[in-house]
């Protein structure tokens, strides 16, 4: 199992992806060296994972997406994906990308004093 650094607004704890924007948290679980296929929503490049989950977080449609984490690049390629019964029938192994399972997206409450 490998587990990359942590970083703020990203947070990774091995295979637990987190990212906090304004009043909510994606959380999502990480496979190393796998893409999902036949589910492509949009492609494109970023600079890094936290660009692409943030265009997930963004679109409702978009239940996971692969990332290109070899080689480091100022672009790499993102892949959003659309929602799948059986994703697990899907999946292919691809060395160099990461594949991010939405797993929920929670709403902050503001504290109020």
């Amino acid at each position: 199992m490998m587990c990359l650094p942590k970083a703020l607004p990203i947070v990774f704890v091995c295979n637990v992806f987190l990212v906090m924007a304004s009043n909510r948290v994606f959380i999502g679980e990480m496979t190393y060296n796998t893409v999902l296929v036949g589910h492509g929503l949009e492609s494109f490049y970023t600079r890094d994972i936290f660009g692409c989950s943030h265009k997930c977080f963004e679109n409702t449609n978009c239940t996971s997406f692969n990332f290109e984490i070899q080689p480091q690049t100022q672009r790499r390629l993102c892949e959003l994906n659309s929602e799948v019964v059986n994703f697990k029938s899907h999946q292919r192994k691809k060395r160099g990308f990461v594949f991010v399972l939405s797993l929920r997206t929670v709403q902050v409450r503001k504290k109020v004093l």
